[in-house]
C-alpha cells in the first residue's frame, strides 16, 4: 500500500516526478538517465533531434537530461518508441515479456470476436484443460 501512494506521485502532465519517488526508487532518478542517453547514443540522433520529434521546447528535453525536471507519460512513452525500445526498459531496464507469434495471433483474433462469443471461447478451453490437463 504505501509503495502504491508513492507511484500515484508520478505526474501524468506536469512533466515532472516526485521527488519523494525518486527518493524510494532510485533506479528511476539514475539509471534511467543512463539508459536514455545510451539509447540516444545507439540510435546515433541527438537530444535536439528526440525533442522536435515527439514537440518539447529543447530547453525542456536538456531539463530532463539534467534531471532537472522529468518527462511526463506521454512524453516518455514517445521517447522510449522513437529509440524502438520500451518505456518500460527506460524506466525499469528490463523488456516487457515479449509474446510468440502464435500468442499475437491468439490475441488479435480474441478481439475480433464478440463478448458472447469470448465467453463461449474461454468455456471450451476451460472444458479442454480440465479434461487433458492430467
Amino acid at each position: 500500500m504505501h509503495e502504491k501512494r508513492r507511484l500515484r506521485n508520478w505526474s501524468s502532465g506536469s512533466g515532472k516526478i516526485s521527488r519523494r519517488l525518486t527518493r524510494c526508487c532510485p533506479v528511476l532518478g539514475m539509471d534511467f538517465w543512463t539508459r536514455l542517453k545510451t539509447g540516444i547514443k545507439a540510435q546515433n540522433t541527438t537530444q535536439e533531434w528526440i525533442a522536435g520529434k515527439i514537440g518539447v521546447p529543447f530547453g525542456t528535453f536538456r531539463k530532463w537530461m539534467s534531471r532537472k525536471t522529468y518527462p511526463n507519460i506521454k512524453d516518455g512513452v514517445a521517447i522510449a518508441k522513437l529509440l524502438e525500445t520500451s518505456a518500460e526498459y527506460l524506466v525499469t531496464g528490463t523488456e516487457p515479456e515479449s509474446l510468440t507469434c502464435t500468442e499475437q495471433k491468439l490475441i488479435q483474433a480474441w478481439r475480433r470476436l464478440g463478448k458472447a462469443d469470448q465467453e463461449n471461447v474461454l468455456l471450451a478451453v476451460n472444458a479442454w484443460l480440465e479434461k487433458y490437463k492430467k
